[in-house]
């Protein structure tokens, strides 16, 4: 519904669908962070003024206090509604990876996604999940 091929191309490196991961404050682009519930201007500016300075915004309580704005986002929902400290996270512990490849002649593309989740079971450092592939 009013969606152009101009407006897909612009947001889509910012958009993701079907997961779970939470969206890391440190990492996220100005444009995911304005996203997030009860994100202002403000916040964005602090957030991103915190990040030039390479200080890492390490919880909710030190978020809040370079942001205090955002208190409302996260205490004063709707009923029904999440907190913002469902959507946000400070350390990346999945990264999603899409890859495109194309056969010799260019006629076969094959695209494989996948989330790599940080994980220590077992003393492993990553466990790779491919969530889809699809070819055409």
């Amino acid at each position: 519904m009013g969606m152009t091929p101009d407006i897909y191309s612009r947001i889509s490196p910012y958009i993701m669908f079907g997961t779970q991961m939470k969206v890391n404050v440190n990492r996220a682009d100005a444009p995911v962070l304005r996203s997030l519930p009860g994100m202002t201007d403000d916040a964005v500016a602090s957030i991103m003024s915190r990040r030039y300075s390479r200080t890492k915004i390490r919880s909710m309580q030190e978020l809040l206090e370079i942001a205090p704005g955002l208190a409302t986002a996260e205490t004063g929902q709707p009923s029904g509604s999440l907190p913002l400290s469902s959507y946000v996270g400070f350390k990346t512990e999945e990264v999603f990876v899409s890859s495109v490849g194309v056969g010799p002649g260019g006629n076969t593309q094959a695209t494989v996604q996948a989330v790599l989740r940080q994980s220590t079971e077992m003393g492993q450092q990553a466990v790779i999940q491919v969530r889809s592939r699809r070819s055409w």
